[in-house]
């Protein structure tokens, strides 16, 4: 005697619901290897230092100061080994670099900005304002945005 029509659903069910329940278990979080961590932080710092440069020149800061609060986190992050949340901040970090060198009148291309591997961490990455709720959380020193673009601080790992 053969398996019934409704236990052959029930089984098929079970099987999606318990690996449908282990993706929600495991996630589909990104995990980052400590030289990708690397790289993105790396990278991040390279566009800060040039938003301090813009921003000097132009005199529009808005933004510099929690760009770098974000790379320092990441920085901590990075040392503690939490590569992911690392890589998160970091590219926080990065676009609001971004937005200062685009305040200062100079267009940066957006694929300047982010690779294929970070555009995938992005798009897993908790929302910017999100990011910002957290670093607040931490005891991280956030500069004033002015004196973020004088700041001379060590932004790579």
């Amino acid at each position: 005697m053969g398996i019934t029509k409704e236990a052959k659903y029930l089984i098929a069910a079970g099987i999606v619901f318990v690996l449908t329940g282990f993706t929600v278990v495991l996630g589909d979080a990104p995990q980052l290897s400590k030289a990708e961590a690397a790289s993105v932080i790396n990278r991040s710092a390279a566009i800060i230092r040039t938003a301090q440069r813009f921003a000097v020149e132009g005199e529009k800061y808005h933004g510099l100061g929690l760009s770098l609060g974000h790379q320092l986190y990441a920085r901590q992050l990075y040392f503690e080994g939490d590569y992911p949340n690392a890589g998160f901040h970091s590219l926080r970090a990065r676009e609001l670099a971004g937005r200062v060198i685009s305040l200062n009148k100079s267009s940066i291309i957006n694929e300047a900005l982010f690779n294929r591997n970070e555009e995938r961490l992005i798009r897993s990455s908790p929302s910017g304002t999100e990011l910002d709720r957290r670093l607040k959380g931490r005891e991280v020193a956030i500069p004033d945005d002015q004196e973020a673009a004088y700041a001379d601080v060590d932004l790579e790992v």
